[in-house]
């Protein structure tokens, strides 16, 4: 499938900026570094701690998909960061998604278990 010249500028767009706002969260040597922490914080809450880090990104992804729905829903103006970074944002934080579900459930799609992995429940109280 052939891409046209913006969709590839949006895409280059896209890592520059999550270049730039990676040096704030993760390392050279552990990109995923910041989801792992914050994934250590979550396991207090999940009894399925193989894949706290993954439920992270998307809670820190679910952040900026709420920001646009903010933003175009009640017509703010002069935001901090644009609306255009924000889709940039959810972007970034889709690939990322992506990283951390090869890493993390790629042996139990081997073993065919993903939906008994996804499907645990949460030890917090209802």
């Amino acid at each position: 499938m052939k891409q046209t010249g913006e969709f590839n500028d949006i895409l280059d767009d896209v890592k520059e900026l999550h270049q730039k706002k990676n040096y704030q969260y993760a390392s050279d040597e552990n990109t995923l570094g910041n989801f792992e922490r914050s994934g250590e914080l979550c396991k207090k809450f999940y009894k399925n701690e193989d894949i706290a880090p993954l439920i992270q990104s998307m809670v820190f992804m679910s952040k900026q998909i709420d920001a646009v729905y903010h933003i175009v829903g009640n017509d703010k103006k002069n935001t901090i960061e644009s609306l255009e970074d924000k889709f940039k944002d959810i972007i970034a934080y889709s690939a990322l998604c992506i990283m951390l579900v090869r890493k993390y459930l790629s042996p139990y799609r081997k073993l065919n278990q993903i939906d008994e992995v996804l499907n645990k429940e949460c030890k917090c109280q209802k």
